[in-house]
């Protein structure tokens, strides 16, 4: 479950997010954009939430397997990258796999131009920067 405060500690809205058997959620695995985008990701998805000052409502999910233990959790917490007009937005993680992999996800709407990459879901970027090994 996950809980706006305000600076007052009042609790302004909560959102509970289901689990699968056997899919593990840890407590700091999550991260926030600009935009009210909040990015949390369990050992099975990485989540989108939004916050517009009144309600947190679920955007977007894509399943994927980050791996994850009790002593790992499911690698790193989500890291924000670009920011401003005219930029890629996305969202990176790092599973708890060995060798460790970072993931990225476009945070906001997908180019309508991009196909994809075979075997991932369409939120996933190409390139480099976006799926490398981690030693």
């Amino acid at each position: 479950m996950l809980g706006i405060l305000d600076q007052d500690l009042r609790l302004l809205d909560t959102l509970r997010i289901a689990v699968a058997a056997g899919e593990d959620a840890f407590h700091n695995d999550f991260a926030s954009d600009e935009a009210g985008g909040i990015y949390t990701v369990t050992t099975r998805r990485m989540i989108k939430l939004r916050w517009d000052g009144q309600r947190l409502s679920q955007v977007w999910e894509v399943p994927m397997d980050f791996g994850g233990n009790a002593v790992q959790g499911v690698g790193t917490t989500p890291t924000m990258i670009g920011q401003g007009e005219g930029r890629d937005k996305l969202v990176c993680v790092i599973d708890s796999k060995k060798p460790a992999n970072m993931i990225a996800f476009w945070r906001d709407e997908v180019p309508a131009d991009f196909a994809g990459i075979a075997g991932f879901d369409r939120r996933v970027p190409p390139g480099r920067r976006c799926w490398a090994r981690v030693r």
